[in-house]
């Protein structure tokens, strides 16, 4: 993906310029991200929740015409509590039904691939355990952000219009 290979190419100053511009363009995105240290979640992790957030950004602002539309703080809370809906439905199965539920939510997630970089990037981090709350914090946040980003680019579509209805 050209997009990763563009942000870990990215010098500090470059990244930080980079984080500067998402503050300008997506506030409510790089506040959902930089809320995680008031959660217990420590920098590192952090610091590869937002590594992640750049490439969305950069990925997402390259591909959408016009650039990618603004992300409120409501939708992140929408897709939050879509996730979290999942989430406790999960918790009132059965293992092997709650495993089924989780594979279904990510063969049929309208972003398929892009899922799956965020998931592997979060374990090659050691961001692994859904046990604890830092990781598990720090896997919804990604969640969150895709999805945030996926319903504003549909909102829109590619070209900038309204979707046809």
């Amino acid at each position: 993906m050209a997009s990763v290979r563009r942000i870990r190419a990215m010098s500090q100053a470059e990244r930080m310029a980079l984080c500067d511009e998402v503050y300008g363009r997506q506030p409510a995105l790089l506040a959902h991200v930089l809320v995680l240290p008031r959660l217990g979640v420590p920098m590192q992790k952090v610091d590869r929740v937002l590594h992640a957030l750049l490439i969305l950004y950069d990925l997402y602002s390259r591909t959408s015409a016009g650039g990618l539309p603004p992300v409120s703080e409501d939708i992140l809370e929408q897709v939050n509590a879509n996730q979290l809906a999942l989430l406790k439905l999960m918790d009132s199965e059965e293992r092997s039904e709650a495993l089924r539920l989780c594979k279904l939510s990510v063969s049929s997630h309208p972003e398929i691939n892009a899922l799956a970089f965020l998931i592997g990037d979060l374990r090659e981090a050691g961001i692994t355990d859904m046990v604890t709350h830092e990781d598990e914090y720090c896997f919804r946040a990604v969640r969150n952000l895709l999805d945030a980003i996926i319903r504003v680019r549909g909102r829109t579509g590619d070209a900038g219009v309204p979707p046809r209805r």
